[in-house]
């Protein structure tokens, strides 16, 4: 399971941590007062960073931290990295699971069947980041960030693929029948 204990022990899902880092870069907090702590800057470059540029970058160095601790693992870097690359895009929290977002959930395909299976195919961090970038471009940069961040961090494992392909087929089947 993804989580990091904080200081008491206690344990939190690393996706609601990178919605949390997310959600102090933007500029309104949930309440719709400013946020004073945003940092537009950071969320600029990540936008047109790279992933070899975004290993470096401080922003994304505070979310290695907020979700590994001081524990220094490379392919928690690759998920850091790719977690940090495409949160940079979305502007606003959605409501509704980024699968059944993709597949319909919320009125026309964010994202054609085909398409989609390219995404479930792409391997190494450009080509997924690549291919995230542009479906949270079709759903008008707004996205669940935790389910989101979910997809990005657990990547590389079958299971967690099979469950983003059944929740937008899911809703691409309740589209159809409707």
């Amino acid at each position: 399971m993804s989580e990091h204990p904080d200081d008491s022990g206690v344990k939190f899902p690393r996706n609601l941590l990178a919605a949390q880092w997310w959600q102090a870069m933007q500029d309104f907090n949930h309440d719709g007062s400013r946020n004073i702590g945003a940092d537009r800057g950071a969320l600029a470059r990540l936008r047109r960073a790279s992933v070899v540029q975004a290993q470096t970058d401080e922003a994304v160095i505070q979310l290695y931290s907020s979700l590994w601790g001081e524990e220094f693992q490379p392919w928690n870097v690759d998920k850091t990295v790719r977690l940090a690359l495409v949160l940079s895009h979305v502007r606003k929290n959605g409501e509704v699971d980024f699968g059944k977002a993709l597949g319909g959930g919320v009125g026309e395909p964010g994202l054609k069947n085909l398409r989609f299976r390219q995404l479930l195919q792409a391997r190494g961090n450009e080509e997924i980041v690549r291919q995230l970038r542009r479906a949270v471009a079709m759903l008008g940069n707004v996205a669940k960030v935790t389910s989101l961040a979910s997809i990005l961090l657990n990547f590389e494992n079958d299971r967690a693929r099979t469950r983003f392909a059944f929740y937008y087929f899911g809703a691409l089947s309740q589209k159809k029948s409707a």
